[in-house]
């Protein structure tokens, strides 16, 4: 079998479902003489059945991750090149064990394999690091067949009784083929960064395009990204930091370096910890402490541990060289630890893998139909899973660009919007611009994709949106731990109070009778494979068979969409950031004169969620509610810290003596419990 040459490596093509809107090139591709030549079928394509079809096919796909029509588009151009049809087929699980998730093979049904066949190949061997694909059988035309055997693909002809004797086309070396698994089989020529190629193959094919706009209007090129994250992982390497060990990052910066410092760990091999900039010094030393970091980027030292801030790091690299080897790295190597405080209080780091990034990235800007002439409008932290591995990853991938504002402004948003196509947020951003008078229809019209997650939203707020902008808002559902799960549909229904079906190749099953509430379990490429350091976890927060527990409580609805109604560990998320009660207890708890508390989110229009503590006094003391909110805000990060107190004899107990949050937050939702 021949090595897979270097052209491949690089996917060149992306691919994202078919839509109406294509029926027009399907339509031009078929009159092609060099794509007729190639098509058995003589009936040229009718506009109407192709129309129809890609919408029966586009909603089957809904409720059956994998199939569906996909098009082929030219990464730099963003030129239509063809279309196929995917089905998924069985055995995923025997295709790539190495791999250290699920995947699900590809098998042709029919399509133009000239560039149709090219890109799938570009997409599942370059981007995704698939391992093999089966086909059982396929319609091979002289354009896919060389591309099958540049990357080392050997065929074997097989004549089937029920076949004719003579196969139509071979005069051209059209033939029908079966391919067994066995044959059909890629060995990489050397080890790969999955990652780093999945991030940085689009722009570096580009590299004059514009990869990043600062609110001062500085364009960062493709070509500048690439060249300043070699730049710092050399830096990185030089200071003696060896693949596998950790850097973690504190810093409330939204800068082109720091994008450039979370590439070039990848790049080298080195596992990204990127930290709430509202953690106090307390918090950053005992998860510094937990990741092991061996080095900190901060703006000042707050641990023992090697300390630079990242202006510092940005004037060593500008000494360093420009160009850096990738590090291999195995697809279930981790690429970052995101700290998430569990229900124990004692916060949890979750490992994602190279292969996690690197499925999650690729699966949602299909689903999402990201191309490179997208704008992000960026105005997310960049130290948590939706603005980091879902935001920039996306627009890192597909060569797209982002306007990367430092801090989320309802007046600067509405000066960006008419020059974007995309923006991610959370509730709160949407509320907030809502009160914007001049957020409208008008403002909104090159904008083509808004999302929204970390938090619930309202379906009043869906509405009055859509009424104000014309445009709906996809709301989807993920966590630090998975990346995205599930999504309501780029096109098709959209479902207030829904978070949409399961994207492709990702599973989710309620631990329930169909149809009624339940546990959220899931399995899949984008999920984790546990916390750092934390072994033990594996028997709690996985189940028997291996799916990971959300601790989140939801039913499918009658279109397999999947309803969030709750959370079973307590979870609380106030502005679309994580607070676990346990944590701010503990802390309360520890204070002056407290005997004990309970901490609870009630709903707020605002924030979605609002945090507040009941307190108890101990015999004899006297609460100050002013005093206890300063006395946290010196240990918590402040969105941690309650809203309000409220002071009471003691807490709802049930009779086996746990306390009745429930009843809490009922009680405390009532206007006339509020300060």
């Amino acid at each position: 079998m021949t090595d897979r040459p270097p052209s491949l490596r690089t996917a060149r093509l992306i691919l994202r479902p078919l839509t109406r809107g294509d029926v027009d090139d399907l339509v031009a591709l078929d009159t092609d003489p060099e794509v007729r030549r190639y098509v058995e079928d003589g009936e040229p394509v009718d506009p109407s059945h192709a129309a129809a079809m890609i919408e029966h096919w586009n909603l089957l796909a809904q409720r059956h991750p994998g199939y569906g029509f996909w098009a082929a588009v030219d990464r730099r151009a963003g030129r239509f090149l063809g279309w196929f049809h995917l089905r998924p087929g069985e055995g995923d699980d025997e295709l790539a064990p190495e791999l250290g998730y699920r995947l699900r093979r590809a098998v042709w049904g029919q399509g133009y394999a000239t560039e149709g066949s090219r890109a799938l190949i570009d997409h599942a061997f370059g981007t995704l690091g698939v391992h093999s694909v089966y086909a059982e059988t396929m319609v091979v035309n002289r354009g896919s067949r060389r591309v099958m055997e540049r990357v080392g693909m050997r065929l074997q002809r097989i004549f089937h009784a029920e076949w004719p004797v003579r196969i139509p086309g071979d005069e051209h070396g059209d033939v029908t083929y079966a391919i067994s698994r066995d044959e059909w089989r890629y060995q990489r020529d050397r080890p790969v960064n999955l990652l780093a190629t999945t991030l940085l193959a689009a722009g570096a094919a580009g590299p004059h395009r514009p990869a990043i706009v600062t609110p001062e209007g500085r364009t960062v090129t493709y070509g500048e990204l690439i060249a300043r994250s070699a730049q710092v992982a050399n830096t990185l390497t030089d200071r003696g930091l060896v693949p596998g060990e950790r850097v973690a990052v504190h810093t409330a910066a939204k800068t082109p370096d720091l994008l450039a410092l979370h590439l070039a760990c990848i790049r080298a091999g080195m596992v990204y910890v990127p930290l709430n900039s509202a953690y106090t010094d307390t918090e950053v030393t005992d998860l510094t402490d937990d990741a092991g970091a061996a080095l900190v980027i901060a703006g000042h030292p707050s641990t023992a541990r090697p300390t630079v801030s990242l202006d510092e790091l940005g004037r060593l690299a500008d000494r360093a060289a420009d160009t850096f080897t990738d590090v291999a790295r195995r697809p279930d190597d981790p690429a970052s630890i995101l700290y998430t405080s569990g229900t124990t209080g004692r916060p949890k780091g979750a490992v994602m893998s190279h292969a996690n990034l690197a499925f999650s990235a690729a699966n949602l800007a299909a689903s999402w139909g990201f191309v490179p002439s997208d704008r992000l409008l960026h105005i997310l932290p960049l130290f948590h899973t939706h603005g980091l591995f879902v935001a920039v990853h996306l627009t890192l991938t597909v060569g797209a660009s982002m306007v990367l504002l430092d801090r989320f402004d309802p007046a600067v948003v509405l000066r960006h919007l008419p020059v974007c196509t995309v923006m991610m947020g959370v509730p709160t951003h949407y509320t907030r611009m809502l009160t914007e008078p001049g957020f409208d229809a008008g403002a909104c019209a090159h904008m083509r994709l808004f999302t929204s997650g970390s938090a619930p939203m309202l379906a009043s707020t869906h509405h009055e949106f859509t009424a104000r902008t014309n445009r709906h808002i996809v709301e989807r559902y993920g966590m630090t731990e998975t990346c995205m799960l599930t999504s309501n549909p780029l096109l098709g229904p959209h479902k207030p109070g829904t978070v949409g079906p399961p994207l492709p190749s990702v599973e989710v099953r309620i631990d329930a009778p169909n149809g009624e509430t339940g546990s959220i379990e899931v399995r899949g490429p984008n999920v984790f494979a546990g916390y750092w350091g934390r072994p033990e976890l594996r028997h709690t927060e996985f189940s028997a068979d291996g799916w990971f527990i959300t601790g989140d409580l939801g039913r499918f609805d009658e279109d397999g969409y999947v309803e969030i109604v709750g959370r079973s560990k307590d979870l609380i998320i106030s502005g679309g950031l994580n607070v676990y009660p346990k944590e701010v207890e503990l802390v309360l708890d520890a204070l002056d004169g407290v005997h004990e508390s309970a901490v609870v989110g009630v709903p707020d229009a605002d924030l979605g969620e609002a945090v507040v503590a009941v307190v108890v006094a101990e015999a004899g003391a006297t609460i100050d509610p002013t005093g206890i909110r300063t006395e946290a805000r010196r240990r918590l990060a402040g969105f941690k810290v309650p809203k309000w107190i409220v002071v009471a004899d003691a807490l709802p107990r049930n009779a086996m003596g746990k306390v009745e949050k429930a009843r809490l937050r009922a009680d405390l939702a009532s206007d006339d419990q509020r300060p």
